[in-house]
């Protein structure tokens, strides 16, 4: 009898989240901000501002840093297409207007320089995939005379090969090129971003970063050398 109430109260607790599921209560809608134009919000918090480019970068131009990129790219994600994008970048108190353009000028350049090496990218694995159909047909083409020859490997060998680069061709237009366009989307979409900076008070100066951990480390000293 307890197995039986156990399975009625699985049951109904699996309707009960079905119908919580399927609520409004977890529509992206509820996930995003927006600003007075309308335009999705992706809230960015930069402690010191030369973090968000690559250390790469000596002119700190047009490299940014990957994770900020990641971060960017994965809030842009789940937003719908149908919404233009605001980077908000909370900044610390100090920070210039000349550091704000060229934070801003970083961002523009390199989601250009994404989206062109991601059309290369795509003209690349678009050959790529001709070339893979083309052997498969010739592969195919070579089957009957295959067969007349008699000679087992060498069938085996044909149809493995025209399995092998259709499927390869097949993924690489079928689903490859789908993910990278929608990726080109999402770097477009944050190339057209209007990009806006907050001066944050709560983010520390570095110059009184670099105080309070030379007050630690001294502290610190002091510690070891009265023991």
């Amino acid at each position: 009898m307890e197995i039986k109430e156990q399975k009625k109260l699985n049951k109904e607790k699996l309707r009960q989240y079905k119908r919580q599921l399927k609520s409004e209560q977890f529509d992206v809608e509820n996930e995003i901000r927006f600003n007075d134009n309308g335009e999705a919000i992706i809230e960015c918090k930069i402690g010191n501002e030369k973090d968000i480019f690559s250390p790469y970068d000596i002119l700190k131009d047009r490299t940014i840093d990957d994770e900020f990129d990641n971060y960017l790219m994965e809030e842009t994600e789940i937003i719908p297409l149908r919404y233009n994008l605001e980077l908000k970048i909370h900044v610390k108190e100090d920070c210039s207007a000349d550091t704000q353009s060229q934070i801003k000028s970083a961002i523009k350049r390199f989601y250009s320089f994404k989206l062109t090496t991601s059309k290369v990218n795509l003209k690349k694995n678009k050959f790529f995939a001709f070339f893979l159909y083309l052997i498969g047909a010739l592969s195919l083409f070579a089957m009957p005379f295959a067969s007349k020859v008699s000679y087992l490997p060498l069938n085996e060998a044909l149809l493995l090969l025209i399995w092998f680069t259709l499927w390869e061709a097949n993924d690489i237009i079928l689903f490859n090129t789908s993910k990278q366009k929608t990726a080109q989307l999402n770097m477009l979409r944050l190339y057209n971003a209007t990009i806006t900076f907050v001066k944050d008070p709560k983010i520390l100066p570095n110059a009184t970063v670099v105080a309070d951990e030379a007050t630690i480390i001294t502290n610190k000293s002091k510690t070891i050398k009265s023991e």
